[in-house]
């Protein structure tokens, strides 16, 4: 395998457009059959994919719409359809689709046959990256997962609608896919940081311990506060990270640390969706 230096460029256009136009042959098929009416898949540093997408997809009878995706902080396609200044730049979890320069061929080709390009933040793509893994068992990186980001981010534009995505490349820094991963269970409420106050005596950690799994939920770590001068010298707190079931569980837990005496509050953040 060859290393290169250089910041992401779009790929060398004709031999790589046509060359992918195989994965068009496949999304034909399915709108040939009625699988598929809707198509959402990536522009960037493999603009090949795209191109060849929509050519394959021309050279059959389909009938799909082709929507291209891009990350909001490198929209270099999006903008340079639209004869607008360059506007890239930052931390992307979309790595292989951050390019600061399109292609001309590609350009001209995605300008002619692909109908719309939508552009993703990064909350999106993160949110993506874990669902696939989650849910599909799939290894995606930010610029493979793009195309299912559009969906999370623009729902009404493929509502009641068959969408296909091309779903291509998993190289994910294992580390940056298990914080994705991990990040994901605070934000749907599996994981919640809890500060509950205690009285500052012995057993009494034990209790609380002996309540959170009684209650099914699993405590990953705890932190003993008892030294800030806001606290009484006989009253502590106690930072747990625990694993719930749900919101709905971490909800129970709290009801039942608070039904034994025990103030609990939330400290972590979670998706507006499930903080209800």
């Amino acid at each position: 395998m060859r290393k290169t230096s250089h910041p992401n460029r779009p790929a060398p256009p004709p031999k790589s457009a046509t060359r992918w136009g195989s994965v068009g042959v496949g999304v034909d098929v399915g709108v040939e059959v009625g699988v598929v009416v809707g198509v959402a898949v990536i522009v960037g540093v493999a603009v090949g994919v795209k191109v060849g997408v929509r050519v394959g997809v021309r050279v059959g009878v389909a009938v799909g719409a082709m929507v291209g995706v891009e990350a909001a902080l490198y929209p270099s396609m999006h903008h340079a359809i639209r004869n607008l200044a360059p506007a890239n730049g930052g931390q992307t979890l979309a790595e292989g689709i951050a390019v600061k320069s399109p292609g001309k061929l590609t350009q001209e080709i995605i300008g002619r046959l692909v109908e719309e390009l939508l552009l993703v933040e990064e909350d999106a793509l993160e949110r993506a990256v874990q669902i696939l893994a989650d849910q599909q068992k799939l290894v995606a990186e930010g610029a493979g997962a793009a195309g299912l980001a559009a969906m999370i981010a623009h729902p009404e534009r493929f509502k009641d609608r068959r969408v296909g995505i091309v779903i291509c490349g998993g190289n994910i820094d294992s580390r940056m896919l298990a914080q994705v991963l991990m990040r994901g269970m605070v934000r749907e409420g599996r994981m919640v940081t809890l500060r509950i106050g205690i009285s500052d005596a012995p057993g009494v950690l034990g209790r609380l311990a002996k309540l959170v799994g009684d209650s099914g939920g699993n405590i990953i770590e705890i932190h003993h506060q008892r030294m800030f001068n806001d606290l009484p010298p006989k009253r502590a707190d106690i930072d747990a990270v625990i694993e719930t079931r749900n919101p709905e569980h971490y909800r129970e837990i709290v009801g039942v640390l608070e039904a034994d005496g025990f103030p609990t509050r939330l400290l972590s953040n979670l998706s507006r969706s499930t903080d209800r």
